[in-house]
């Protein structure tokens, strides 16, 4: 997803959780933190890496390390942060 579209996504709909998948690349998936936390403020962030790699979003509200766990460890995280109470703004991926 582009930029301007997530940014128009964020205006028109309220996310309660945004994936950032471990395909992406360090710079993107810091990228897509920034956009998130700027235009989507109150939407929780679940960061998804490769074991290989590690964490990059240090800031994010929970992680998942794959290919290790289920796939089913990923639907309960995320009804995980939706019970959670929204993020406090941050301005830094780290």
């Amino acid at each position: 997803m582009t930029q301007p579209a997530m940014i128009k996504a964020c205006q028109r709909h309220a996310f309660h959780v945004a994936v950032v998948g471990q395909e992406e690349t360090p710079e993107n998936k810091k990228s897509v933190f920034a956009l998130v936390r700027q235009h989507c403020p109150s939407t929780k962030i679940l960061e998804v890496y490769a074991i290989e790699v590690g964490r990059t979003l240090k800031g994010a509200d929970d992680w998942l390390a794959l290919p290790k766990q289920e796939p089913t460890e990923l639907i309960e995280r995320v009804a995980t942060l939706l019970r959670r109470d929204p993020p406090a703004v941050r301005d830094s991926p780290q």
